[in-house]
């Protein structure tokens, strides 16, 4: 339902709640139930807290700054009045009593639940020193590796044997090289174990410095046969990565919540829960008998859990039976849904315990999770509303989405395109010299198979996709938009990507932008015509609505930049 929520009264979502020194500075305003009240609306006070909530979540969720470089705090006070009003309003008509939102709601009431208490259990959660180094080395680790490619196996097998009788690697390697029966490079490349291919990847591994693989059979050979590679490590590095080390600890962290996580759920399994297995054992939902149906309505107990109501086969098979889109008795695959009958289950014990025990801590009476659950209702509440009360009475017809994609050609454009090629390079020397070759007439493929320095296909960034098709230029990589911007047709330009590559950009075709043909956007103009349409008539309900309504405002705009300081300044600040 939040997708029904109009663009202004945002609002409405959940904000960040935080702390100032504004409450000390509202000396002011009156305390209406325990707190500083902005406004009352037909005796529903609008909390000084509610408000400073809702100016967080603007300044943090948007970051953006209102016209003309000013927050206006009268115009913020009348759309939370708004909002307000619209809520009365609905609760009046009785849709707060509706079904659909009274299972949303409750359903998210049990969500919050089980996410406070889990947060409490995982809240002190370190991550492991040592365990968060050796992720972030294993994601960090560079291995130089020089490898020779062999097209037949027997010409591997006896390069091999022949390093294994003590001739040099270098020796064995050049002659054959010369001979026609491998191909290679003197010079080793560094590369990732990710980019490695994973026969490579396991046997280096294994290898020391100066370490010697065996001959290895490979996905890489001419004409779709098996290709064989002998290499050698020749070193390993560690540079230094701070995004690596953040990511390591992120994912390490992740591990040990989840781990706790799973222990405390399964200590509250055993405290509160006796499954029933002679039961659970003896029911088969591919058998034609009993049935789903009869199932459906079978009253034995799957699952105790204390001091609540126990989960019965027809609660099991019910869950299951959603579970499947076409309903069990569709379900052809042997086994399908009975492999599947444990694992629902754990999931309905599992969410059992966890808002019983949340209930026993009393989490539903902290005043947090009661705002979450207030604010939560009200914006289901509020969609509830413009589904029911607004939207049947918006009609947008093509006429006037026609006029409005005449009106505006210059917002609905196919993006201007380019389409390249490019080669990278570990150097900028080797690059640059590249570049020069291209521009001085050399054929672009001749150079990607002759010059010298070039990054490895597995490990290379690029600019232009490799298959050669067009891409937005808005949507290249890193700073490629910048470093193709004026070029034309047949150019060349030098790229550094953000990863320290050096790339040669050949600019096959540039397609100017155009606009988009009618049919193409038509569904997005509706939908824009319908939300703007939809705003409007939000604001003409709360109209009508302050007209009926007894409204105070205690606080103005002095009052606010007291609290808040000068209208446009950072939310928040005293």
């Amino acid at each position: 339902m939040r997708r029904f929520l109009p663009g202004f009264l945002w609002i409405l979502a959940l904000g960040l709640l935080f702390h100032g020194a504004a409450a000390a500075a509202a000396s002011g305003l009156p305390t209406i139930g325990g707190k500083k009240a902005v406004a009352v609306v037909n005796g529903e006070p609008i909390s000084l807290e509610e408000f400073e909530r809702v100016l967080a979540s603007l300044h943090e969720g948007a970051g953006e700054k209102p016209a003309g470089g000013r927050r206006d705090y009268s115009d913020l006070l009348r759309r939370l009045i708004d909002g307000k009003l619209v809520l009365q309003e609905a609760r009046n008509i009785g849709l707060d009593t509706l079904p659909e939102v009274r299972e949303t709601v409750k359903m998210f009431e049990q969500q919050t639940l089980r996410q406070t208490l889990l947060y409490r259990q995982v809240k002190n959660v370190r991550p492991d020193g040592r365990e968060v180094e050796k992720v972030y080395r294993d994601s960090i680790r560079e291995f130089k590796v020089r490898s020779y490619l062999f097209a037949r196996e027997e010409d591997a097998k006896r390069a091999e044997e022949e390093i294994r009788s003590g001739a040099g690697f270098d020796n064995v390697m050049k002659r054959m090289v010369t001979e026609g029966k491998a191909e290679g490079r003197e010079e080793g490349v560094y590369m990732k174990g990710k980019d490695l291919l994973p026969e490579i990847a396991g046997a280096v591994s294994i290898l020391s410095e100066g370490g010697v693989s065996p001959a290895l059979k490979v996905p890489a050979g001419r004409k779709g046969e098996a290709a064989y590679t002998i290499l050698m490590l020749e070193g390993i590095r560690y540079p230094e990565n701070p995004e690596a080390r953040e990511q390591a600890r992120r994912e390490v962290l992740k591990e040990a919540r989840l781990a706790a996580i799973n222990k405390y759920v399964e200590t509250l399994k055993k405290k509160y829960v006796k499954v029933r297995k002679d039961t659970l054992d003896g029911l088969d939902y591919e058998a034609k008998e009993p049935g789903i149906e009869k199932l459906m309505a079978d009253q034995r107990v799957v699952a105790e859990i204390l001091g609540e109501k126990p989960i019965r086969v027809e609660d099991l098979s019910r869950v299951l039976q959603q579970k499947f889109y076409h309903g069990v008795q569709q379900v052809t695959t042997p086994k399908k849904v009975n492999k599947q009958v444990p694992e629902v289950l754990n999931e309905m014990v599992t969410t059992r315990v966890l808002v019983k025990e949340a209930l026993r801590k009393k989490i539903d009476k902290t005043p947090e999770y009661k705002q979450k659950v207030k604010e939560f209702e009200d914006e289901v509440l509020f969609g509830m509303f413009v589904q029911k009360a607004i939207n049947p009475d918006i009609k947008v017809d093509e006429a006037v989405v026609r006029k409005y994609y005449d009106d505006h050609a210059g917002e609905f454009l196919v993006p201007e395109s380019v389409r390249g090629e490019d080669l990278a390079f570990a150097g900028r020397e080797d690059a640059v010299d590249a570049l020069e070759k291209l521009r001085n007439g050399a054929d672009f493929k001749w150079v990607k198979e002759n010059a010298p320095g070039q990054v490895g296909e597995k490990s290379r960034q690029r600019v232009f996709p490799a298959d050669g098709a067009y891409s937005s230029v808005h949507d290249l990589p890193g700073g490629g938009a910048e470093a193709v911007a004026g070029a034309g047709s047949g150019e060349f330009r030098l790229y550094t990507s953000p990863e320290g590559q050096f790339l040669v950009l050949h600019i096959l075709e540039r397609v100017p932008a155009k606009p988009f043909p009618f049919d193409a956007v038509k569904g997005k103009i509706q939908e824009r015509i319908f939300r703007e349409e939809q705003q409007k008539s939000v604001e003409e309900w709360a109209e009508k609505l302050r007209a009926v309504s007894e409204i105070k405002i205690f606080a103005t705009d002095r009052e606010m930049e007291k609290i808040f300081g000068p209208a446009g300044g950072a939310a928040g600040k005293p």
